[in-house]
């Protein structure tokens, strides 16, 4: 799976370990791309985690932070936390496809030199869709033609006090203290080590 981003021809591009770093032809502004996988079970706590990427200690504090929702042209949702640090400006752009996401990092080392390079990389950003073609089922609903049907009979109880929220698939349950505490992630492609009778063979 991959983030499908129409980049213009004249912006340089290149792999890093975190993903895929893409330059403004100027080299002042542009933005990192991170790979698409399962969304982070706190997706808020994640973006300002992400706002700090390679920040150093001589930055000091992040500033002038702004968080707004919107969604791409398509329809996705997405959250983009704005602001500063050190002599940079910066933004997070987080997209949320299902239970899959991916996140932009957009940056300028002189903003005021180049003050219309937020909206153009944006711009970039909102038109970005999800490409699962070489993937596994995303979505049940692919497989069925429209979503599944809803079952009256048997009613789930939620445990109390825990919440749940869905990663690339999995399950993952987070306590009172939220995902920052701690998450159990029930995966339905993790099968046990050892069969069930060698482990239960003991007893």
């Amino acid at each position: 799976m991959r983030l499908v981003l129409s980049v213009p021809g004249d912006w340089d591009q290149r792999v890093v370990d975190e993903g895929v770093l893409y330059q403004a032809p100027s080299q002042v502004y542009g933005m990192l791309v991170l790979p698409l996988g399962p969304a982070p079970a706190d997706p808020e706590s994640w973006v300002q985690r992400a706002f700090l990427h390679r920040a150093r200690a001589e930055d000091g504090e992040p500033r002038n932070l702004q968080l707004t929702r919107s969604s791409t042209i398509d329809g996705w949702g997405l959250v983009v936390l704005d602001g500063a640090i050190g002599t940079q400006a910066r933004f997070v752009a987080y997209l949320a496809f299902m239970d899959y996401a991916a996140t932009v990092i957009g940056m300028c080392r002189d903003y005021r030199a180049h003050p219309g390079w937020r909206d153009e990389v944006l711009g970039l950003v909102v038109r970005a869709r999800p490409d699962f073609s070489d993937d596994r089922v995303a979505c049940l609903a692919h497989q069925l033609g429209g979503p599944p049907v809803v079952s009256e009979g048997r009613k789930r109880r939620v445990v109390a006090d825990w919440h749940r929220v869905f990663s690339g698939g999995d399950i993952v349950l987070s306590g009172e203290g939220g995902p920052a505490a701690g998450t159990i992630r029930v995966s339905p492609d993790a099968g046990p080590i050892r069969p069930v009778a060698e482990l239960f063979r003991a007893f």
